[in-house]
């Protein structure tokens, strides 16, 4: 019985002992996983930067033996790098697009500049036409007062001027009075005068318009008369004018067969379109030799210039010539202030 006692004891022994080292190795097991996972942690932890660095450096750690956490983490440096990039192509596509607008903007401003002084340029030049026509449209207003003022026009209904304006150059003008005696321009276009321009002291041959106030003598023309009011004359293939000084028939309209060709003179037939309408304008009526001869008003050539007649375009002459009458004088003057002299 006591036997059974002893050894019922030492079971009980043996059990807290075994129950002792079970506790014991529990506790060692867990300490050691315990320890293990701390020292994984610390060890995941230190890698994190240097993965993050070198993701950012653009070196890829590409370990497939890293946990879960260290991956997520990589996998941000990776969003992180990309967003970079992102960003910093998006930097560069706007900054080429601001350069490229800036560009655009210069040249704009560069041809919008151009077009701006074009224009200017083009204004200029039909400033300067305008100024022009409103010179010649002041001249025509200021003439029209002078010519109420002129002794020439006391009995006359029609008066052309001619001022010169260069040295081959001219304006005429064209007034008519009305029934209540008021003067009005019936208009004004250029003229060409004799290549030497306007003198007082005309000689024959010098090239020269002579500055006056003279009398329409005569109408005549290679065209057919277009409802003249002075007497016309149709120029045929005998016409001729005389300019030959030692001739009778110095500055007069003269016929071949009536008269014989001894002399020097201007065929008028050859003359065209130049004599297609002329009007005789009254210089030298005494036909004094070497003052000169042939004075004319008629269409234009095309020469721009005469030998000292006075040429204007065919559809002035037309009109001219089917209005004015022998009491029609002309007055051709340099300025326009010597107007008043006649």
């Amino acid at each position: 019985m006591v036997k059974l006692k002893k050894v019922q004891k030492y079971k009980k022994l043996i059990g807290v002992l075994f129950l002792i080292i079970f506790l014991f190795i529990l506790f060692v097991v867990f300490w050691g996983i315990r320890n293990s996972q701390k020292a994984h942690e610390n060890q995941g932890t230190e890698s994190i930067p240097i993965v993050i660095k070198n993701e950012l450096d653009g070196e890829i750690i590409n370990n497939s033996s890293c946990d879960a956490d260290t991956k997520s983490k990589l996998d941000v440096a990776t969003e992180t790098k990309s967003n970079l990039e992102t960003e910093t192509f998006t930097k560069t596509e706007t900054e080429t697009e601001t350069e490229t607008e800036t560009e655009t903007e210069i040249k704009t401003e560069t041809e919008t500049e151009i077009e701006i002084e074009t224009e200017t340029e083009v204004d200029s030049e039909l400033a300067i036409v305008k100024n022009s026509e409103n010179q010649a449209d002041i001249d025509a207003a200021s003439i029209k007062d002078i010519v109420t003022k002129m002794k020439c026009t006391t009995d006359a209904k029609q008066i052309i001027i001619v001022v010169g304006n260069t040295n081959s150059g001219a304006t005429l003008f064209y007034y008519k009075k009305s029934e209540t005696g008021q003067w009005n321009v019936e208009f004004y276009t250029d003229a060409d005068i004799g290549k030497n321009g306007i003198t007082t002291e005309k000689e024959e041959g010098d090239g020269m318009t002579p500055a006056g106030c003279y009398p329409i003598t005569a109408a005549f023309g290679i065209k057919e008369n277009p409802g003249s009011v002075i007497a016309y004359q149709q120029i045929i293939e005998t016409s001729y004018w005389v300019d030959d000084t030692k001739s009778t028939y110095y500055n007069q309209w003269a016929d071949s067969i009536e008269t014989g060709i001894s002399f020097t003179s201007e065929h008028l037939i050859e003359h065209s379109p130049s004599y297609y309408y002329v009007l005789n304008i009254g210089y030298n009526l005494e036909c004094i030799p070497g003052k000169g001869s042939a004075i004319f008003l008629h269409c234009k050539g095309g020469k721009g210039i005469t030998t000292g007649c006075i040429g204007i375009e065919e559809e002035y002459m037309k009109q001219l010539i089917t209005e004015v009458n022998l009491e029609s004088p002309i007055v051709i003057v340099n300025e326009m202030n010597e107007l008043l002299n006649y």
